[in-house]
């Protein structure tokens, strides 16, 4: 596109409109670049390195609203990584245990967990967060030697059958594991698995196989859920696929701790996964619906802000490409030209 422009303006190098493309180009190809290494650093926990990059987009951008989403994330994955970290040091480095709650709330000052985690620190009063299983206290009879002796003789003759511990099955080892838990209902599926590891480790034989089998299932979600919210746009079917996967391994291992979150997410897809004839030929439903928002916040920002509504109108009109007839494209396009502002321009 900057190519194009550029030859437009040789031609016409007065042209106020074909500089400002020029310049708009320039700074979407910048933004892009931003955008790619800020999702590439969060994706391999570099939460510093993906908040500087998502903050170099520039406001003007079309993909500025995508960087703020992405440097949310950012934050709260930052906190909640923090927040496992500390935990499992609580007691047995308190010191290092802080640094990392203060390195958390860096992140994400209002963050619930870490603010309660810095109280009990602070007062010593940590409570480990990998528990072990304790057997149950042994139940008394009080009853008279001769009954006692009886009812201990009659249970001695009772076959008591093995119970069978397979891996990976229920939810009880993340139910039980504080940590994990808190970081799998913060959607931090990687802290949870790293969380899940720590405790195999304090486990042996089927209780440790059980809880490593817990910390697979808790990866293969992280991958799921990344992998789906990667081709929302471009493959729904995949994406809803990979989010029904997803939302079974919760109901096994969870109980449907993130159904909801699920749910919603495939019932989002679900819409608009069959064709629906408009303009000639299938709709994308979740670029339609990533339109109607784009509109609907410029709708709100025409009085206060106009410059940003035609920002929020060309990123909905950008969704099409070279489809400028497509009746989402064309409905942006208008209003666009319905908004007047200090840099108005011939759009």
């Amino acid at each position: 596109a900057k190519k194009a422009f550029d030859s437009a303006l040789a031609l016409a190098p007065d042209s106020a409109e074909l500089q400002h493309y020029v310049e708009a180009c320039a700074t979407e190809a910048k933004a892009l670049n931003f955008l790619r290494s800020g999702k590439d650093a969060l994706e391999s926990r570099r939460y510093g390195e993906a908040l500087r990059n998502f903050e170099k987009v520039d406001k003007n951008s079309v993909q500025y609203d995508d960087a703020q989403a992405q440097g949310r994330d950012a934050r709260r994955s930052a906190a909640n990584t923090a927040f496992t970290e500390a935990q499992n040091l609580a007691l047995s480095n308190p010191a290092e245990a802080k640094a990392k709650i203060d390195e958390g709330l860096g992140y994400d000052p209002e963050n619930q967990g870490l603010l309660a985690l810095r109280d009990k620190v602070l007062s010593g009063k940590s409570t480990p967060n990998l528990p072990k299983d304790e057997p149950p206290a042994p139940r008394v009879i009080k009853k008279t030697p001769k009954v006692a002796k009886l009812v201990i003789d009659k249970v001695k003759k009772v076959p008591v059958e093995p119970v069978a511990v397979s891996p990976g099955t229920s939810g009880g080892d993340l139910q039980s594991n504080k940590a994990a838990m808190i970081a799998y209902r913060s959607k931090d599926f990687g802290g949870a698995a790293s969380a899940m590891q720590s405790f195999a480790k304090t486990q042996k034989g089927p209780a440790q196989a059980k809880a490593q089998a817990v910390a697979r299932d808790l990866e293969e979600i992280r991958n799921l859920n990344d992998k789906a919210g990667k081709v929302e746009a471009n493959n729904p079917a995949a994406a809803l696929a990979a989010y029904n996967s997803a939302a079974n391994i919760d109901r096994r291992i969870a109980s449907g701790a993130l159904s909801s979150y699920f749910s919603g997410k495939i019932g989002g897809l679900s819409k608009g996964s069959g064709p629906s004839r408009q303009a000639g030929g299938p709709r994308d439903a979740a670029k339609d619906a990533q339109a109607d928002q784009l509109m609907q916040q410029a709708r709100d920002l025409i009085a206060k802000d106009p410059t940003r509504a035609k920002v929020l109108c060309r990123k909905a009109i950008a969704l099409y490409g070279k489809n400028v007839n497509d009746p989402k494209a064309m409905a942006a396009f208008k209003m666009l030209n319905s908004i007047k502002g200090h840099d108005d321009d011939e759009d």
